[in-house]
């Protein structure tokens, strides 16, 4: 899990970019989460964190349920 900041193409965020395409690795950009106005609907800061923290935590349950554990995720 990582806030990688690769919409604005920062050059020490394009590695980590190529990386993750290249294996195939779902990103989601909270920061390009936007209204048909370009606004952001999602403040990247404290509430970005939380949801990303609550999206790891679901895709950690659903891979220990894969695995057969069972879990509060």
């Amino acid at each position: 899990m990582i806030f990688p900041h690769v919409i604005k193409g920062q050059p020490a965020n394009m590695d980590t970019l190529d990386v993750m395409v290249e294996k195939n690795i779902r990103l989601i950009d909270y920061e390009r989460i936007v209204d048909e106005n370009n606004n952001r609907l999602i403040a990247f800061g404290f509430f970005a964190g939380v949801a990303g923290a609550i999206d790891f935590l679901h895709g950690l349950g659903q891979y220990f349920l894969l695995q057969g554990i069972t879990n509060s995720f």
